[in-house]
């Protein structure tokens, strides 16, 4: 098996190629999320059960990104090279073991903004994990475009100009491609977490959506508490308002 991981800030697609053939690992869900929750008791919980249990825990659901902002991050008792060999072993022994095929090689895909010593520790632990020097490190748009010229009978060709907006990150590249579409060079790259998907989605809602419901309905959207309970006024405005936007 010729591993590949998408590691997005999100979620972790995992997958593989067999008689020309992409094989997901993850199944019907597609993709596993990118999650970590910490219980003093249980230790580290992983994937969408992190997201559903909040009592008596600290959950993250992009911790990807504190490799990059923060290389001292501390979860509990776990640092970041033994929280995120917790995250690959668990993903090995989830997905990848059952699968019943041998690991030949691990490609997997980093952000333009990961510096030299996310990529070094990325690189161990993926090499600890899976028990195979046959590691690569693949930046994401050029990853994309591979990824695209496979897929698609006319392949791009020449410069071109990648803009990666991701859940939690951004990254541009201006990348050459071969003749034969395949030879990929990085010209430039950067990136950076303080602008991605995110700010796109809130801006979609409280822009567009969140105006054109109040034209619609005559009810300006409430605010809500993310956590916590909502008042006896919170419930009969949010129940209003779901009324009235069916």
């Amino acid at each position: 098996m010729q591993l590949a991981i998408d590691w997005g800030t999100s979620f972790t697609k995992i997958g593989y190629l067999k008689e020309g053939l992409l094989i997901n690992l993850v199944g019907p869900d597609a993709a596993v999320p990118t999650a970590v929750a910490y219980h003093p008791d249980s230790g580290l919980i992983f994937d969408r059960a992190a997201l559903r249990l909040r009592d008596n825990m600290f959950t993250i659901s992009q911790f990807k990104l504190e490799l990059k902002r923060n290389p001292a991050f501390v979860l509990g008792s776990f640092d970041m090279g033994n929280l995120l060999k917790a995250y690959f072993n668990y993903l090995n022994q989830e997905y990848i073991v059952p699968a019943g095929e041998p690991i030949e090689s691990v490609t997997i895909g980093v952000p333009n903004y990961f510096g030299l010593n996310a990529r070094r520790l990325l690189l161990q632990v993926l090499k600890d994990c899976f028990g195979t020097g046959q590691v690569e490190l693949m930046t994401e748009p050029a990853a994309a475009i591979i990824g695209y010229n496979l897929a698609n009978p006319n392949p791009l060709k020449g410069e071109i100009l990648s803009l990666d907006i991701g859940g939690g990150t951004c990254d541009f590249s201006f990348l050459s491609t071969g003749p034969d579409g395949y030879t990929v060079e990085s010209q430039f790259q950067t990136g950076h977490d303080t602008f991605s998907g995110n700010e796109i989605d809130h801006a979609i809602i409280y822009n567009i959506l969140w105006p054109e419901f109040v034209m619609q309905t005559g009810f300006s959207p409430v605010h809500f508490p993310l956590t916590g309970t909502m008042s006896p006024l919170q419930v009969f405005q949010y129940n209003r308002m779901l009324q009235s936007a069916q």
